[in-house]
């Protein structure tokens, strides 16, 4: 697990979706080097690099609730989490921590995770939109 880690932080840019893709919110799993991509693209591509990149296994994850991806602030910001077994992680930390180690650095936890079919709705379909910007 620390060499799936260490590649993906070794290879990791953030940058906004807007600046990306010209929309406020895009989630995809990046599948090769380097990675660029915000908080969403990090956990959602951990995840899927911890599960043997395969989809298969990466939805088994989520559905049977070993990961999840959680929505929280920090300073202010709306921010994604990934917890997997137990710990969790995120494109800041970009180390395994437990929450209480995060809420201790300013995260706030909404109360629940992102369920299975809101990730894949964000995955598959509202990130693909393209809103128009004001």
């Amino acid at each position: 697990m620390s060499a799936i880690l260490k590649d993906l932080n070794d290879n990791w840019t953030y940058k906004y979706d807007l600046d990306q893709f010209a929309t406020p919110e895009y989630w995809t799993i990046l599948k090769e080097s380097p990675y660029i991509g915000d908080c969403e693209d990090y956990s959602l591509t951990l995840l899927y690099n911890l599960s043997g990149k395969s989809m298969t296994k990466f939805w088994k994850e989520l559905f049977t609730f070993k990961a999840k991806m959680h929505f929280c602030r920090v300073g202010g910001e709306g921010h994604a989490v990934l917890k997997y077994y137990g710990m969790y992680i995120d494109n800041i930390q970009k180390q395994w921590c437990t929450k209480q180690e995060m809420e201790a650095k300013g995260y706030v936890f909404r109360t629940f995770a992102y369920n299975p079919f809101e990730v894949f709705i964000k995955l598959h379909i509202i990130g693909k939109i393209k809103w128009p910007l004001k």
